[in-house]
């Protein structure tokens, strides 16, 4: 109906409003800091890390897609026709407790193959490699040093742990825990939460 059509019409325009005053906000912060008001710095009004989109695609292959709030480190190699989802980490440098008994060293590159999908805020570490075909679900947590193979799925939530080797064709579903220095060998499903 006209009256439904108009309560919409008001709230987009107050939304709108709204959304202007916070960028207004921002851009002043930026101002006062006698910062020009690129992406960057707005960037660092919200104490984030901004890599521009060309940033990213310059380290990836054809035809990959990133949402927003991505995060790439340096040295991740991304294949080609890959959809990485909102707020995802890729190459995170994994930080050692003082009472760890794994050592300190450095870290291959985290390698995504071609056709993967990685959902919105997966964090995947550095040293891992993730094969073609694979998807990466919602809020999954890969740890360093770690073999995904390819057309696996690794449902929502779920963690695997540091130097861990994942077959082909393997289904993790939601909330799996998978430890450390597992093997999974090809065609294997685990359940939803399993330890």
């Amino acid at each position: 109906s006209d009256d439904s059509l108009k309560l919409i019409a008001v709230s987009l325009e107050s939304n709108i409003r709204e959304l202007e005053g916070k960028l207004m906000q921002i851009l002043q912060s930026v101002k006062v800091q006698n910062l020009p008001p690129t992406p960057e710095n707005i960037a660092k009004y919200f104490n984030t890390e901004f890599i521009e989109i060309d940033e990213k695609r310059d380290k990836a292959g054809k035809n990959v897609k990133f949402g927003r709030n991505t995060i790439v480190y340096p040295d991740v190699v991304i294949g080609n026709n890959v959809i990485v989802g909102d707020n995802v980490i890729l190459g995170k440098i994994p930080e050692r407790a003082k009472t760890s008994t794994l050592k300190k060293e450095s870290f291959t590159p985290l390698v995504i193959g071609d056709n993967v999908t990685i959902c919105a805020g997966a964090i995947i570490c550095s040293g891992t490699t993730i094969g073609s075909d694979t998807l990466i679900g919602d809020g999954a947590f890969i740890r360093e040093k770690c073999k995904v193979g390819n057309s696996c799925l690794i449902g929502r939530a779920v963690t695997v742990e540091n130097e861990t080797k994942i077959g082909n064709f393997v289904k993790i579903q939601a909330h799996a825990y998978i430890t450390a220095y597992m093997i999974i060998e090809d065609y294997v499903f685990i359940a939803p939460c399993v330890v």
